[in-house]
């Protein structure tokens, strides 16, 4: 229904799909659809008007979808812009706002841009690089080809839970994250490496609240890793390698260590903290000083040091 007024209203559950790219433009009066899909089969889908869509927005695309206008939802909110996976292009440009009503957005492309901000309140924000063998970059190093994420585009995600996954044998590199960044971030941000490793290089990085960190192909700090407020979970599965002088902090919460097909080393000093417990599930080696800290808060009968090597 294409109106007088510059308004586009779309029906209930319908899908609009094209063979080429696909752009909506209402001029003045916006776009308003229940239950929406976007569908560009070889090239991309751009909204650039306010749009509200009641209940769930599906967009795919081959390359990148690109949001330049408020776009608000009141149901799950997916977004594929790199249907095409492998071709290495296929990025979500985000220049307005996107707000998911307090649901889950769930994105899959090569890269994201944040020039506005993301709101999923209570919901979780889900990114996956769409490519296998590039990886996703968390601050100030990038990954060549990669999902690249600086400090200032995280602290533009507002959610309860952040989870960023990699292509098949895909890194993460966190380099830099300070409290500031990740405060909207109100949960648990998680970051999963499949058949990759996860490392933390060059500057200290921060995490306001939980930070829980799995990585197929081993965990690699050369620099200090905290969360202010809760936990930190570092699982490499084949290995955990701390550079000397390093410190793990978990201000609020537990810190754990797992490397359940390897083991955990120290290359030199090795530092960790937490408030309510300390658990090292695999054999720990270090060739300097290590010292530990379980109940940092102290006073409030936890901080349990559990070794289950």
């Amino acid at each position: 229904d294409n109106n007088v007024d510059g308004t586009i209203s779309i029906g209930d559950g319908l899908t609009i799909q094209a063979g080429n790219t696909l752009s909506l433009d209402a001029t003045t009066g916006g776009i308003s659809a229940s239950n929406l899909t976007l569908t560009s089969d070889s090239s991309s889908v751009t909204i650039n008007d306010i749009t509200n869509v009641a209940g769930t927005l599906n967009i795919t695309a081959d390359n990148d979808v690109n949001l330049a206008a408020n776009v608000t939802t009141s149901g799950t909110t997916t977004i594929d812009a790199d249907n095409n996976t492998g071709d290495d292009d296929g990025e979500l440009i985000i220049s307005a706002v996107l707000n998911t009503g307090g649901n889950n957005l769930l994105v899959t492309a090569n890269d994201i841009n944040i020039a506005g901000s993301i709101n999923a309140d209570a919901g979780t924000v889900s990114i996956t690089d769409s490519d296998a063998n590039s990886g996703i970059g968390l601050g100030g190093t990038p990954v060549t080809n990669g999902v690249n994420i600086s400090g200032a585009e995280l602290q533009a995600i507002t959610a309860a839970g952040l989870n960023l996954t990699t292509g098949a044998n895909g890194d993460i590199i966190v380099d830099g994250i300070t409290a500031v960044n990740s405060t909207n971030i109100s949960g648990t941000a998680l970051l999963t490496a499949n058949g990759g490793n996860i490392s933390f290089s060059n500057v200290d990085s921060t995490f306001t609240n939980a930070l829980s960190v799995d990585a197929d192909d081993g965990v690699i700090a050369s620099r200090n890793i905290t969360s202010n407020a809760s936990s930190v979970l570092l699982d490499g599965n084949v290995s955990i390698a701390l550079s000397a002088g390093i410190t793990l902090n978990a201000n609020g919460d537990s810190l754990t260590l797992t490397a359940a097909n390897g083991n955990i080393t120290g290359a030199g000093t090795l530092t960790l903290n937490a408030a309510d417990g300390v658990t090292v599930n695999n054999d720990l080696t270090t060739v300097g000083t290590l010292t530990i800290s379980a109940d940092t808060d102290g006073g409030d009968n936890d901080g349990l040091l559990d070794v289950n090597a």
